[in-house]
């Protein structure tokens, strides 16, 4: 299934990545971000999108690819989830969007 994926707001939403993402992994797809960002934002995950200052793990910095990452290695089983565009200005209002 093809999905928007935007770091913009909601009103302002001017570019999206474009993902596919198996059928598999979106049938609650609000409850496979949630459990995305839950794991993102867990302390005890040694993931390379943490910024680190004074040694210690502040906030994470992020892009699609990250989500895309996650769903092939903790959530899909056969078929994998792949970015078909990157700040694509084609929007299509008739998919889902993932706002992050």
């Amino acid at each position: 299934m093809l999905v928007n994926i935007t770091f913009d707001d909601e009103e302002s939403l001017k570019y999206v990545d474009i993902v596919n993402i198996p059928d598999e992994a979106v049938g609650n797809l609000d409850e496979v971000v949630s459990e995305f960002l839950k794991w993102m934002f867990d302390k005890t995950n040694n993931h390379k999108y943490w910024v680190i200052e004074e040694g210690k793990k502040k906030y994470c910095s992020f892009t699609t690819e990250a989500f895309i990452d996650w769903l092939n290695e903790f959530v899909t089983k056969e078929e994998k989830a792949t970015i078909i565009a990157i700040s694509s200005r084609q929007i299509d209002e008739t998919l889902p969007v993932i706002f992050f």
